[in-house]
Order: structure tokens, then C-alpha cells, then sequence
């Protein structure tokens, strides 16, 4: 496993803050790398799922969690026990439940706590369940840093959390690969240092750490000889590139990105405004939102495009007819001459 000390030692900054954030897609290393730092500071972990959807069952969960670092704590199970037979509004319920889990943890903690959040994106379906991060992080005693990883943004504002300094933010930026960081990765992997390998790999994956490592995987037996085909053939649909990017990311994302992708997929660059003038809905915010999480387009000068690998994907994937192609390329022509 590839450690990355700088980011760990980053981590660290954590201990000073109310709030940290990683928010990045699937593959890109956040579970691994907080795993890798959690196993040297005194931590409790909790993965949400689909379940914490119901507030009594993450009221249990971070109860329990919580628990494991803090023994003489059990009183923190039994009030999520108390509460989820409680019945009230589910927001006020939440507020409720984290004043006194607050109050037991300001109690019990005698030291520098983290309680690491991992997978927060399920909880962005339950306003209950993500009032009760919410109401956690800002009302948590100071010995309590919450650490959020997240395919997604936190669905509550963090804004005044920020402009205080109380937050710590890592993007897909910050946790995508170098190509110091790939050659490493490159000897391990063929047995021998490839500056030049590691640089293509880099521009074929933009660093994405899950692409890297089945990219590695794929060119592991193939003879030096063949290293540029198998570099090629890891754009093709039969890859197991091309299959992630299908099964695991694209997938996942909502109707509005697959419309975005496959419409800018014809065109070498563009803009929101460019977007908004072909049809496609709230595409300025759903740019923004990939930009942040590093997914799917780069910025250029003037503008964006997708990057290589998805727009391959969208091209073979998403096609356009030839009809559909010629009134975005004609429209785009028309809003650009004006």
C-alpha cells in the first residue's frame, strides 16, 4: 500500500478543527487513506450504509462508535436506545438526541477525540438523519473533531463553519495520484522505474487512484513490447477501466450529469453559459459540482472539457444519433459566432 504521508500529515490539522471534509468520488483512496492516519490518533469510526436513513439506527451506530473509544461511556448506548422508542418530530428528535450525547461526551472525553464519518453521502436522503451531523458538529464539546468522507457534499451549510476556520476540506484534487506517486506505484507493480509510464498513466487516469491501480493490473503482464497497445486498449469498452467508470461511477450519478456528458462529448470545449444555450438543465451547477469533485471535466482556458477517459466513455457509452450530433454542433457554432 502506498502511504501518503503528506496528506496524513495534513490530517493532523484536523485536531484543530470542528469540521473535516473529504469529498471526492468513488476510487479515489478516501476510506484507505483515513484508514491509514486513524490507526495512529485516537479515533472512532462509523460507516454509514442505507439503514442510517432511519435516525434511530445512526443514533445506535455513532452511539456504539463512540462507545468502543469511550467505555465508561455505555450511557451514551443506552440514551440512543431511550430515544429511538421516542416518538417525536424526527428533526427535533435529532437536536434532542445530540444535546445529550454532547453533554455525556463533554463529561466523559478527558482527551482529544475523532470521530470519522465514513460513506456521509447515504445520510443525504434523511433530513433527520443529516440534522443530527449537522447539529453534531456544531455543538460537539471542542475535544470532538468530526471527519466526514463523502462522494457529495454535506447537505447543511457549512459556511459559517468555514468562515470561522473551523473546517478542514480535502477534494478529489488533493487525493488523486502524482506521477511521483504512480512511478512508485509502477516499480511496485512491473519491477522497474518508468518515469514516461507513470506520466501516460497520469494522463490517462488524471491521477483517479482506483484507475491507476486497474491499470497497473492490466499492464502488470504485458511484455515491454506491448505496453503502448495495452496502454490503448485500456480506452476500450472491454477494459476493466471502461467497466468501473460503467458500473461503479457513471452509474451512480443522477439523470442530469448523463445528460451534460453525452451532449458536451461532441465538442472539444465549453462553457456553463454554452451548456445553458444547448438546453441542458442546471448545467452551471452541475459543472460546478464536478469540478469540485474532481469528476468527469478539467478546466481550461476560457472554459472546460471532459476529460479524455470520459469522454471515450460517453462517445461509445452515451452516443448521440448523427442527427442529435449535428444540431448540438450547429447550435453551439451559433452561440458562439454571436
Amino acid at each position: 500500500m502506498l502511504r501518503r504521508v503528506a496528506l496524513e500529515a495534513r490530517l493532523d490539522e484536523a485536531f484543530a478543527k470542528r469540521l473535516t471534509l473529504l469529498v471526492a468520488d468513488a476510487g479515489f483512496g478516501k476510506s484507505t487513506l483515513l484508514g491509514s492516519w486513524a490507526a495512529d490518533v485516537e479515533c472512532a469510526w462509523y460507516t454509514a450504509s442505507a439503514k442510517d436513513a432511519s435516525l434511530s439506527w445512526l443514533e445506535r451506530g455513532l452511539a456504539r462508535a463512540l462507545a468502543t473509544r469511550l467505555p465508561e461511556a455505555a450511557a451514551i448506548v443506552e440514551a440512543a436506545n431511550e430515544f429511538a422508542n421516542a416518538a417525536s418530530d424526527a428533526v427535533l428528535h435529532a437536536d434532542a438526541f445530540v444535546a445529550l450525547l454532547c453533554e455525556q461526551l463533554s463529561d466523559a472525553l478527558a482527551h482529544d477525540l475523532v470521530l470519522v464519518l465514513d460513506d456521509a453521502h447515504e445520510l443525504s436522503r434523511s433530513e433527520a438523519s443529516s440534522r443530527l451531523v449537522e447539529s453534531l458538529t456544531r455543538q460537539a464539546p471542542p475535544s470532538l473533531h468530526v471527519v466526514l468522507a463523502s462522494r457529495s457534499a454535506p447537505p447543511f451549510p457549512i459556511e459559517r463553519l468555514r468562515a470561522q476556520g473551523e473546517v478542514l476540506e480535502f477534494s478529489s484534487a488533493d487525493l488523486a495520484l502524482t506521477v511521483a506517486e504512480i512511478e512508485r506505484l509502477v516499480h511496485a507493480s512491473v519491477g522497474e522505474s518508468e518515469a514516461q509510464l507513470a506520466a501516460e498513466l497520469h494522463e490517462l487516469t488524471g491521477g483517479w487512484p482506483a484507475l491507476v491501480r486497474l491499470a497497473l493490473e492490466a499492464l502488470a503482464g504485458a511484455p515491454v513490447a506491448d505496453r503502448a497497445r495495452a496502454l490503448d486498449a485500456l480506452r476500450g469498452p472491454e477494459s476493466r477501466v471502461f467497466m468501473y467508470l460503467a458500473e461503479e461511477v457513471f452509474a451512480g450519478e443522477p439523470p442530469v450529469v448523463r445528460d451534460l456528458i453525452r451532449t458536451v462529448a461532441v465538442l472539444e470545449s465549453f462553457t456553463p453559459e454554452l451548456c445553458a444555450a444547448l438546453g441542458i438543465d442546471a448545467a452551471a451547477d452541475t459543472i460546478r459540482d464536478l469540478e469540485h469533485r474532481g469528476l468527469f471535466v478539467e478546466r481550461h482556458a476560457g472554459g472546460y472539457a471532459l476529460h479524455s477517459l470520459a469522454r471515450d466513455f460517453a462517445l461509445r457509452a452515451w452516443p448521440l444519433s448523427s442527427s442529435e450530433t449535428l444540431a448540438v454542433r450547429r447550435r453551439a457554432a451559433s452561440w458562439l459566432a454571436c
